[in-house]
């Protein structure tokens, strides 16, 4: 019998079926803002939800909750910047009222940034462009036009964006719903001269009928018994969560040795991403999405007098090694089916740059190599200096999009291979510690007025004790 076990193939193993769930329903929910209605766009502007609590046996999953909301500019039509709707989010709050348990700065420059490392050329013509106004070509976002009237919201874009980068919707469990205080996401909104990018004379932008949809998945009262008493009242969820630190460097500088402030104890890697300080709040520029490498040759970070890594990451000529080292941080490097889009703006194919649909379309999305001879065409992974302000490429005339995809990363987990990252956290603790980055730079005319951005990537652990405070509790 051990015999037929050890040869007979899965098609023949007929009593592995599959078992019945236990018994529960699943219903759909939307939650509308504390204060419902429409709002004009600004960072002093607000999105707050209160999700549900005390809802016995309940549980929701962040994977597949998403925000749902109109919006329209004003005063004229323009593009959004290439993370599309995205850039509407300038902040993200997920907290309690016994727990904080992720404020992420800029998160539209994350989002920027991991739309164009992560998301495939085929999700941005396609998915993306329908929920988040992506555009295959990678340059700018979808072109907005201003409602008649503006006041009928009923002609209103319609965006439905997922939650993402938030640490519940980051793991893998369900999210109960049973606690005796609720989580609340508050949303900070953006300033319209980030949100838009072209040459229309936009002066504002609304954003209307918000809401958070998602599902909610309810036990009957026996499941649940079994749920509690397996777990004896205490849920953990064991969360990835990012910050933001930020600083900035003048021109011509040759070093930064900036204080990041994480005192986390799982630090995993560190994102660090440079763009124009002048081309902060331009509506003629790519503010969120245009990244440069700004004369950066090598960098690390010192924790506690020692280095990450012992040898400095090398930017070299055409920013390789740094790639390489960003693929590790992504535990991707070995993906020889990646399709991101950071190296293109789609430099053989002219684009209208209101519409982002090929002049020359006979030669596909996929031109990368198609460069005319005449064209001075430089590397937008590799951008220097770009400023942003050439919003597309375009092969028969030869310009070149100057808003750059480069990011450094560093990768500070000990666990990362053969997937352990997905069952250990194995970070860098930073509890106690001087976290320093160093970074030298070209200096010259090759380095100008940048604000470096640091997204930290950590393990949070979020519990909720039902048999004693029956409210969440965060440990970093």
């Amino acid at each position: 019998m051990s015999v037929i076990a050890d040869v007979a193939s899965e098609v023949l193993d007929f009593p592995n079926v599959k078992r019945r769930s236990v018994a529960a329903r699943n219903y759909r929910v939307k939650i509308n803002t504390v204060t419902p209605g429409t709002v004009a766009g600004s960072k002093s502007a607000t999105l707050e939800f209160v999700l549900p609590s005390n809802l016995a046996g309940s549980y929701m999953d962040f994977s597949q909750l998403y925000l749902r909301f109109g919006m329209a500019p004003l005063g004229a039509g323009n593009n959004l910047d290439k993370c599309g709707a995205y850039g509407m989010i300038s902040r993200v709050e997920v907290f309690s009222n016994s727990a904080q348990i992720m404020t992420l700065n800029n998160y539209n420059v994350l989002v920027s940034t991991l739309v164009d490392t992560d998301a495939t050329i085929g999700y941005k013509g396609g998915v993306g462009k329908v929920l988040a106004g992506l555009q295959a070509s990678g340059s700018l976002g979808e072109y907005m036009s201003v409602v008649a009237g503006d006041a009928s919201t009923a002609t209103y874009r319609t965006f439905c964006l997922p939650l993402i980068l938030t640490p519940f919707a980051m793991q893998k469990k369900l999210v109960p719903l049973f606690s005796l205080d609720s989580i609340r996401i508050r949303i900070t909104l953006e300033d319209y001269t980030n949100v838009f990018v072209g040459g229309g004379a936009t002066t504002g932008y609304n954003v209307a009928d918000a809401q958070l949809c998602g599902y909610v998945c309810e036990l009957s009262g026996s499941a649940q018994q079994m749920v509690d008493n397996m777990t004896q009242g205490v849920y953990q969820l064991l969360c990835p969560c990012y910050q933001n630190i930020q600083t900035t460097m003048a021109a011509s500088t040759t070093g930064v040795a900036s204080s990041l402030g994480i005192a986390v104890s799982s630090l995993e890697r560190i994102l660090i991403v440079h763009r124009v300080t002048a081309s902060n709040a331009s509506l003629t520029k790519q503010s969120l999405g245009g990244r440069i490498t700004n004369g950066l040759v090598s960098f690390q970070v010192n924790i506690d007098s020692q280095l990450y890594p012992q040898n400095p990451i090398l930017v070299g000529t055409a920013g390789a090694e740094a790639l390489a080292e960003y693929l590790i941080s992504s535990h991707a490097i070995s993906d020889f089916q990646n399709d991101a889009h950071i190296a293109s703006q789609l430099y053989g194919v002219s684009y209208n740059v209101s519409t982002q649909i090929p002049v020359n379309a006979y030669e596909g999305y996929y031109s990368y190599l198609n460069i005319p001879a005449t064209s001075s065409v430089s590397n937008a992974w590799f951008n220097a200096v770009g400023d942003g302000s050439t919003l597309a490429s375009n092969a028969a005339t030869g310009a070149v999009s100057t808003a750059g995809s480069f990011v450094a990363a560093l990768e500070l987990e000990n666990s990362t291979s053969a997937a352990r990252s997905d069952r250990l956290f194995s970070g860098v603790s930073t509890l106690g510690s001087v976290v320093q980055y160093l970074g030298t730079y070209a200096g010259g005319a090759g380095t100008v007025a940048a604000t470096i951005d640091f997204f930290c990537h950590y393990t949070i652990m979020c519990t909720l004790n039902m048999r004693t405070v029956g409210v969440w509790q965060v440990q970093v």
